[in-house]
């Protein structure tokens, strides 16, 4: 699928890693992109691959914590760009680490509003508009590691846990539209941030498989989960609302195939 002239896509974390390849290949697919990070610099490299591409790029370096910037940027958007019609949450604070009782609450809520809260802001200001317009599709950027509790990591469990009933509670309610909602679990990531989970002692078990897996070659390249989540906001189909997939599942790689 071809997007039509205007189509506006809204990409978090789109300075580097999943974000970034995801906002390219969405380019690819004739979307006008909105990059929203904290980092500038980064986000600036990004616009200029996108319009690269022939498309629009708008540039928002938001920090995500910013309740009053993460409320206004929609109304920002719209005004600069139109209504978006594809959202695909991916920032996230993998943090604090440690025993979960032990935590830092400030630190804890950070996490969970960054995770979790923010998507639902953005879900809850985009979807009158793809309503309206008789479209819109949202991803979720989630985590494999929800199906069990993971040592010393329970704020990004958590709010990943949470995002993906998100994910399910929304496609109830906009069943019989045509806007979905799914959520995507990537797999493992040459990213930053998998990066930093790697280097953390005090993720012990978790922190020597991931890189003995790294040094196995197990880890994927951020353009293989982004044409993932762009085939889920490129296609016709609504059958995929409310599924959560795992890009290693039949459905993911047939999902990547096609």
């Amino acid at each position: 699928m071809t997007y039509k002239t205007g189509t506006v896509a809204l990409v978090t974390g789109a300075g580097r890693g999943i974000g970034r390849a995801t906002a390219l290949e969405l380019a690819r697919r004739g979307a006008d992109v909105v990059l929203v990070a904290r980092s500038v610099f980064q986000l600036e490299e990004t616009a200029l691959a996108v319009r690269a591409l022939g498309r629009r790029a708008l540039v928002l370096p938001i920090d995500l914590v910013d309740g009053p910037a993460v409320h206004g940027l929609i109304d920002q958007v719209e005004q600069i760009f139109g209504p978006v019609v594809i959202l695909i949450n991916n920032a996230a604070l993998v943090g604090p680490l440690g025993s979960s009782w032990m935590l830092d609450s400030a630190e804890w809520e950070r996490t969970l509003y960054v995770n979790l809260t923010v998507p639902f802001l953005l879900v809850r200001r985009v979807i009158p508009a793809m309503l309206a317009g008789g479209w819109g599709r949202i991803v979720n950027v989630s985590s494999g590691i929800v199906q069990s509790p993971a040592k010393h990591i329970g704020a990004y469990v958590v709010s990943k846990a949470a995002l993906d009933m998100l994910t399910r509670q929304l496609a109830l309610e906009l069943a019989q539209t045509n806007v979905t909602i799914t959520s995507v679990y990537p797999g493992l990531v040459d990213t930053r941030m998998s990066a930093t989970v790697r280097r953390q002692a005090v993720l012990v078990e978790m922190a020597s498989t991931m890189q003995q897996l790294y040094e196995n070659g197990e880890f994927s390249q951020p353009e293989v989960p982004a044409r993932l989540i762009a085939a889920l906001v490129s296609t016709v189909q609504t059958v995929y609302n409310g599924q959560i997939i795992d890009i290693q599942s039949e459905l993911g790689q047939t999902l990547l195939a096609g």
